[in-house]
């Protein structure tokens, strides 16, 4: 049976489009721009491509069933492909350093102002790098974890960006599908705690095998 589709079309559609456009634009000014503005504009290219990369790997390309390793206790551990949070990591860095060589260029080069287009996509990438700046911090304390869930003999536990929960089989009613964003795997307690939503996105496996794996260890 072919996974469900959790996420639409033009959802996907228009997500690539404006990261391609806004990294292709970025890059095409670099190349034709004078001074120390290059460097801030290349970068932010790399930024939203490298986002964009990381869109397709996340939105675009099918979900399928996979054989999953267990080790000798039973345990599953499913964590989200390399290339996705590589290049996460890497549009992020990109996009923080575009936004501090901004800030520089405004001092160096500061005949940008007279321009428009160039104070547009300043803005774009300044804003942006801003609002990553609580997640580096927590990157670089250890509180923003890949993507990940382990079907443990005892328990279930689901780490990904700023969650980290674990939750006793005893404590969990099941797993059903979750098609409102975050659209993904929601693992429903028992009581009156809200359920743990793993996103669809972060992983190579369809919905319906989360959900497989999930209710088997409940019965």
């Amino acid at each position: 049976m072919p996974a469900t589709r959790l996420i639409s079309p033009a959802h996907t559609t228009l997500s690539l489009a404006f990261l391609v456009a806004v990294g292709a634009s970025c890059l095409l000014m670099a190349a034709f721009a004078d001074g120390f503005v290059r460097l801030p504009l290349g970068l932010g290219g790399v930024a939203f491509l490298s986002a964009a990369v990381a869109a397709v790997i996340a939105l675009a390309l099918p979900k399928r069933r996979r054989d999953l390793k267990q080790s000798p206790d039973g345990t599953i551990v499913i964590t989200s492909p390399l290339p996705l949070v590589t290049t996460t990591i890497l549009a992020g860095a990109a996009l923080a350093a575009g936004g501090l060589l901004w800030g520089a260029t405004l001092f160096i080069q500061p005949s940008v102002l007279d321009s428009p287009r160039l104070m547009f996509f300043a803005v774009l990438i300044g804003v942006a790098a801003l609002a990553s700046l609580p997640e580096w911090w927590r990157l670089c304390t250890g509180r923003l974890h890949r993507w990940q869930v382990i079907l443990g003999p005892d328990d279930f536990t689901y780490r990904g960006y700023k969650d980290d929960v674990t939750i006793p089989w005893e404590r969990i009613r099941g797993a059903v599908t979750q098609k409102r964003m975050p659209a993904g795997v929601r693992v429903e307690r028992k009581g009156t705690k809200p359920g743990v939503v793993i996103p669809i996105t972060a992983f190579r496996i369809p919905a319906e095998q989360f959900i497989d794996e999930i209710n088997k260890r409940l019965r």
